[in-house]
């Protein structure tokens, strides 16, 4: 079997790359630890400040958002160990909006701004053209900020495991700030690509 993570959030022990905030980094090197035979495929942005060591070229994607086109580079990395008949392979997405995160804060904020949405746009977008090109069996989602992607799916349909992290949290807007100055960006929003 075949499964694709996709997850802002990324640990690779090998690269010396940690970038994650919490449970979701822990979770994912757990998983690949404990994965049965098969191959699991790890989709994420890349970090501003983030040394990735040699990665190979995968493919160039194309994406459109807010009307406007945004290209972006995937690079690969394939774990040489082969732990419990288990291949894993990392497959990192580059663009200028995604290398603006560190390692420290990997969440684009604040959340109230058009750009944070046209981030989530182009991310949900790659995700969705690498689901394409890795054709896997299972695509497991692990938070809401991938959730997207599915849907710009054209004709794929894979089975899909969607993990909900702090359930009281996902879709709260309490401590963002709302006002009249946020209401005016409603336009544009609509213009965004789903």
């Amino acid at each position: 079997r075949h499964v694709v993570f996709a997850s802002l959030e990324h640990n690779v022990p090998e690269l010396n790359i940690r970038g994650f905030t919490g449970d979701a980094g822990i979770f994912l090197e757990d998983l690949a630890k404990e994965h049965p035979r098969g191959t699991i495929s790890f989709i994420h942005p890349m970090l501003g400040g983030c040394d990735y060591g040699e990665l190979e070229w995968f493919t160039d994607l194309s994406m459109l958002v807010d009307g406007k086109s945004y290209a972006a580079k995937v690079l690969r990395w394939e774990s040489p160990k082969k732990e419990k008949g288990v291949k894993k392979v990392w497959y990192f997405v580059r663009h200028e909006l995604f290398l603006e995160r560190m390692q420290e804060s990997i969440y684009p904020g604040p959340m109230c701004k058009l750009r944070v949405l046209r981030f989530f746009s182009l991310w949900n977008q790659a995700v969705a053209l690498l689901l394409d090109a890795l054709r896997p069996d299972v695509f497991h989602c692990l938070d809401c900020h991938q959730a997207m992607a599915p849907l710009y799916l054209s004709e794929l349909h894979i089975p899909m495991v969607l993990m909900l992290r702090k359930p009281l949290e996902m879709g709260s807007v309490d401590s963002e700030l709302i006002c009249d100055r946020c209401w005016k960006t409603t336009i544009a929003l609509r213009r965004l690509s789903v």
